[in-house]
């Protein structure tokens, strides 16, 4: 008797792992295509997110993960790509592997609660890189969730470390 797979658990690849790079910057894109290509992988590179969503739903293999980086435009594109990938009701599209490279940690609650897969900030290494897309292809679907949860303590602990109850953050608004 055939094991039925959960609709949200995308078949892997034959052969090298594809990566879509999304970035709007054509150099950085490049660049990124350029390290993950030495690794051996397969890359595609587009340059907003309504390319990448046409590209996710139409590519007849599947794709192992999205960077998401927008150098020029910021946190905002890359929140936005992945809200746009979690709520197409595509099956191969929404449960799609994340990887964001953010500018700032201000919303890495809101990507990592949004559903990415995993998050770099700027500036980061090459290593570092290549080691959070490879740790987010081999983690199994049935973890990603556990995954997100832990990421979220952390931030939830660290904020909590760094901000005693009864110390407001610096930068607070004051209400009298």
């Amino acid at each position: 008797m055939l094991k039925r797979q959960p609709k949200t658990e995308l078949p892997q690849p034959k052969g090298p792992h594809r990566i879509l790079v999304v970035d709007d910057n054509a150099d950085a894109a490049r660049l990124l295509g350029k390290l993950f290509r030495k690794q051996g992988y397969e890359v595609a590179e587009v340059s907003d997110h309504q390319v990448a969503l046409i590209t996710l739903m139409n590519e007849p293999d599947p794709i192992s993960a999205v960077i998401a980086s927008f150098s020029t435009s910021g946190n905002g594109s890359c929140l936005k790509l992945l809200d746009a990938i979690r709520h197409t009701p595509e099956p191969r599209v929404n449960a799609q592997r994340v990887v964001l490279i953010l500018d700032t940690p201000r919303q890495q609650m809101f990507a990592w609660q949004s559903g990415a897969d995993e998050i770099l900030l700027r500036p980061y290494q090459a290593d570092d890189l290549l080691a959070a897309v490879g740790a987010t292809i081999e983690r199994p679907d049935s973890d990603r969730h556990a995954h997100r949860r832990q990421m979220i303590d952390v931030i939830r602990e660290q904020s909590v470390a760094t901000h005693p109850p009864g110390e407001e953050p610096v930068g607070a608004a004051r209400f009298n």
